[in-house]
């Protein structure tokens, strides 16, 4: 069940993505971002190297929140997942599923990229740690399904 919820989901996005004016809109707006990023990091080292002034720390903390800065086309669309904020940051839970891409047996690769969209699988027979990265990405408030 959970294969099928992760295929009709990522199909889903795969089709709205190819679609969309909007989508692909943000995805040049983040493209021309990046492409600006090495001119951004030479300004940063021209700042550090002459004595600091104010205005140039709050130019540098707007760039650093900017919506650019955090995006990632590969990530799943908000539309097309379950995720929501968990205990853990987004970095920690893609370096627990790298961890976990190696320990998962080939036919369980799937689970990986379904808890990346907010889908997961709670049973005794699959790895320990990727039964406690679910049981830490659960809110408690929320009921879950158990089987």
């Amino acid at each position: 069940m959970v294969s099928h919820v992760l295929e009709v989901l990522e199909k889903a996005e795969q089709i709205w993505r190819e679609r969309s004016p909007g989508w692909k809109r943000k995805v040049n707006q983040w493209e021309a971002w990046k492409a600006r990023q090495k001119n951004r990091e030479r300004a940063l080292q021209k700042v550090a190297a002459r004595k600091r002034d104010p205005d140039d720390e709050v130019l540098q903390r707007s760039e650093d929140s900017s919506w650019e800065s955090y995006f990632d086309p590969q990530d799943p669309s908000p539309q097309f997942s379950f995720a929501a904020v968990s205990a853990y940051p987004k970095k920690d839970i893609l370096a627990v599923i790298d961890e976990l891409n190696w320990a998962l047996a080939p036919e369980n690769k799937f689970l990986l990229r379904a808890l990346r969209r907010g889908i997961a699988v709670h049973h005794s027979g699959l790895n320990k740690s990727y039964r406690i990265l679910v049981e830490r990405c659960a809110p408690s408030s929320s009921p879950t399904a158990r089987t």
